[in-house]
């Protein structure tokens, strides 16, 4: 929004698998939207495969990957809203050793319950794209940088996100 408000996520992951072609690391983590007041809870994995030392395949970095979502948790009831299945797509390459750079989209958004709409599907229902930029600035702290373009086969608003990821 032009206001500069958004969504604010905090999460943690942990790399269970990193055999230097694929890696597997389960997240979970708590996104409130500043400006829809809504919580959503986010449980699921980062999962890529390397095709070569400069570009992968998988789910998007610093977004939720093969993600359960819980959306529109009531904080005052604990009242759960609408919940859905989310599967999305990144393609990503590595500019230099410092900056990463990577495409996302979303392949599938099945709806678990009525609250959460209808099973929606990439080409068919919407072409969502987002691009994202990972600067390291050391082994334990990135800045990132990216802009929504939302559903490009039908334009409206577009995003700009910034964040930072702490490893420990």
């Amino acid at each position: 929004s032009s206001d500069g408000k958004g969504p604010l996520t905090v999460g943690v992951g942990y790399s269970v698998l990193d055999d230097g072609k694929l890696s597997v690391e389960p997240k979970v983590a708590m996104l409130y939207d500043l400006n829809s007041e809504i919580a959503v809870l986010l449980a699921g994995a980062d999962v890529r495969y390397k095709i070569s030392d400069k570009l992968w395949v998988g789910t998007p970095m610093n977004q939720p990957g093969l993600a359960l979502t819980v959306k529109g948790i009531d904080i005052g009831t604990g009242e759960i809203k609408p919940m859905s299945f989310i599967i999305p797509l990144a393609v990503g390459f590595q500019v230099t050793p410092q900056i990463h750079a990577q495409l996302n989209t979303q392949l599938i958004s099945i709806a678990i319950n009525e609250d959460a709409g209808d099973t929606t599907f990439f080409g068919a229902d919407y072409i969502p794209v987002d691009l994202q930029a990972v600067y390291g600035l050391s082994s334990a702290l990135d800045v990132t940088a990216g802009i929504n373009l939302g559903d490009v086969s039908n334009f409206g608003a577009i995003g700009i996100n910034v964040g930072a990821n702490y490893r420990l």
